[in-house]
């Protein structure tokens, strides 16, 4: 009955249920979470934005931009908070799954395409978790692909495409191109399949209709265009990874570690199996098989051929990204879930179009199981971040803030107290200090500057402070926040600073702050010390 009243058609009580627990999970989520500086970044850039900046990427980088644009509006509509900084990626993620409703009725029917989004808005924990925290790019990157399948499919559907469908697909190729290259992803599958449709039924695309896709990509694509055109093309250039590997060795990280977190049976983070490795194999085995089966199935019978081509594609696409070795939240596979969700609700409705009760239980076997599959994983990996600050009582599942980042607080009243404009700390506190002072106070780590002009603002900011974990409270500071590397520059700590003032006989105050120690040098200290080793 979950799925199918008297009438056939989806319950709309037990849909909004599904509905609500997907938006209290990642609401939870958000009430637990503190943000990094990485997070941080996007909020001081719609700050920016909001007063008449702009931006073409994420600071400090020649990709991943769009994003801190839709934050920039709900700050304006809804005031500037974190908790508006994580609503931001899961507005998306909900415009993401009206997406797949809509390429699920294209491709097969309504109740399969209600299923395949209440799928993806629920399945798996990893990207329910990955949709509180804003990146900057990659949710925008994901909407921006399912308008690209969706459009691809209008104009392969109408025997008279209209010309706003290809406007439309171009300006989202290119605003795609512009959050993030992920949208090839999408974008190749798609234009190679419209060509293949129309080299084997003989149409050539109007060529009316032609300039406007290739008008609307450029539009879309204007402020990438912006940037690189002129100035070297350095979004083209291929940043080093450490552990990058080969692109045989990345496709074997898909299938070993990727592919099973994005089916629900590995955990993020630490990689383990959601039941036990015995138990979690033979899941990812049976699951992968029940993939393939349905994308040989499909190919047979010739239908969804778009997702049946993404899905081949995607393991082998995945791999020549040289950051894709990383898998450990499966950031760089999320686009591949959407498409998932679609097959699993095709071949789940497939089965319950048939006489049995069993059979015609199907899809809501199916969507229990992969609740069961997200539950599971939320109840090995919440509460999330325990809040074991000596000052603070541990958090338990009822605990709750629309402002988790007490963590911070006092190190962000003590520098307000002090009058500080500007101050120099690792990297991961840096930008949260200046987003929760609300730009009062700016900090910034000098060895990874990701916007000069705060560097600029400290350096001629009147009173300076510099910013040191406590050696005490390293432990508790990690369990509040995660484990980061807090040391300042090239591991400076508040002792070695302190011996360097003395040997230049810089007078100073010090002051403890929560987790931090901060040191008030009597004159301003160049930034460059931070870049030196301590004691040099």
């Amino acid at each position: 009955m979950l799925l199918r009243s008297g009438n056939g058609r989806p319950t709309n009580a037990a849909v909004a249920l599904v509905i609500v627990l997907g938006l209290l999970l990642r609401i939870w989520i958000l009430g637990r979470m503190p943000i990094t500086s990485d997070q941080a970044v996007v909020g001081l850039m719609a700050r920016e934005i909001l007063h008449g900046h702009f931006f073409a990427f994420y600071w400090g980088q020649h990709y991943g931009g769009g994003e801190p644009y839709v934050v920039a509006a709900l700050f304006r509509l809804f005031g500037q908070s974190r908790f508006v900084l994580g609503l931001t990626p899961v507005l998306l993620d909900a415009v993401a799954a009206l997406l797949v409703w809509r390429i699920g009725r294209r491709l097969f029917d309504p109740r399969t395409a209600v299923l395949a989004a209440l799928i993806f808005w629920i399945w798996p924990e990893a990207y329910v978790y990955l949709s509180t925290l804003e990146y900057g790019f990659r949710f925008a990157t994901l909407v921006c692909g399912l308008a690209v399948l969706l459009f691809a499919l209008r104009l392969a559907g109408l025997r008279r495409p209209r010309l706003t469908d290809w406007a439309a697909l171009g300006l989202f190729v290119g605003l795609g191109w512009w959050c993030s290259p992920e949208i090839g992803y999408f974008a190749a599958p798609a234009l190679l399949w419209l060509a293949y449709r129309a080299a084997r039924l003989r149409a050539r695309p109007p060529l009316a209709g032609a300039g406007l896709f290739v008008a609307g990509a450029v539009l879309g694509a204007l402020p990438w265009l912006a940037a690189n055109v002129g100035h070297g093309y350095p979004s083209l250039h291929t940043v080093a990874q450490a552990h990058a590997g080969t692109w045989a060795g990345r496709v074997g990280v898909f299938f070993r570690h990727v592919a099973p977190l994005v089916l629900g049976v590995r955990l993020r983070g630490s990689g383990d199996w959601l039941a036990g490795p015995v138990v979690g194999v033979t899941l990812y085995v049976l699951l992968a098989a029940f993939v393939l089966a349905l994308v040989v199935r499909l190919a047979l019978k010739r239908r969804a051929a778009l997702l049946v081509a993404f899905v081949i594609l995607f393991p082998f696409a995945y791999a020549f990204s040289t950051f894709s070795w990383y898998w450990r939240d499966g950031r760089y596979a999320i686009y591949l879930a959407p498409v998932l969700a679609l097959l699993v609700a095709s071949a789940l409705c497939e089965v319950g179009r048939r006489p049995s009760r069993l059979a015609r239980a199907a899809p809501v076997l199916g969507l229990i199981a992969v609740l069961a599959l997200t539950a599971g994983a939320v109840g090995r990996l919440a509460p999330y971040v325990p809040v074991a600050a000596s000052d603070g009582a541990q958090s338990g599942w009822t605990t709750w803030s629309a402002d988790p980042d007490e963590w911070v607080r006092p190190l962000v009243s003590a520098l307000e107290r002090s009058h500080v404009e500007g101050a120099y700390v690792t990297y991961w506190v840096a930008y949260t200090v200046t987003f929760e002072a609300h730009n009062q106070v700016v900090a910034v780590d000098p060895g990874m500057d990701r916007y000069p002009p705060y560097l600029a603002a400290i350096a001629r900011s009147s009173r300076q402070a510099w910013v040191f974990p406590r050696p005490s409270a390293l432990g508790a500071l990690n369990a509040a926040v995660g484990v980061h590397s807090w040391l300042l520059g090239r591991s400076w700590t508040s002792a070695d600073f302190e011996n360097y003032l003395g040997q230049y006989r810089i007078p100073y105050s010090t002051e403890d702050a929560g987790y931090f120690t901060i040191v008030y040098p009597a004159r301003a200290v160049p930034a460059t010390v931070a870049l030196r080793a301590p004691g040099t």
